[in-house]
């Protein structure tokens, strides 16, 4: 497997703001290339019962880097919902920060498409994809 890219990366606001990302403690990064890096540290409250990141934490962090991805590419006042999300789980974590990595592949007029993983340490645990709409925020 690949290891990460190593591109120098800034804090952002979250592009995608709202009280459950606020609530995990989700941070957003910006990648060189238009791309961007959430991360979340792993803490117990996020383990299955057999003490490994449960498979919804992976699939909410891989749900909010590609949004981010393509939401810095569409138009103000314009929002992205998801349509699909596709994760394949590749391992399992105890411990450390995951570190979701992701890049918008398609923005169209009306949807997008991203694609990204996720990693801890240099270690990817998960490949993920999605399709987003693009739509209005006064239609929301």
């Amino acid at each position: 497997m690949s290891k990460p890219p190593t591109e120098t990366i800034e804090q952002i606001d979250s592009p995608i703001k709202s009280p459950f990302i606020e609530h995990l403690g989700i941070q957003f990064f910006r990648l060189g290339a238009g791309g961007v890096e959430v991360r979340l540290p792993v803490t117990p409250e996020l383990l299955n019962s057999a003490a490994m990141v449960h498979g919804g934490v992976y699939a909410t962090l891989a749900d909010c880097a590609l949004a981010a991805a393509i939401h810095g590419q569409v138009p103000p006042g314009q929002m992205v919902v998801t349509l699909d999300l596709s994760c394949r789980y590749l391992r399992a974590a105890r411990a450390g920060v995951l570190r979701a990595t992701a890049r918008a592949v398609h923005v169209g007029r009306r949807t997008a498409v991203a694609e990204g993983e996720i990693w801890v340490d240099d270690v990817m645990q998960v490949k993920a994809s999605g399709s987003f709409m693009i739509v209005s925020r006064a239609a929301m």
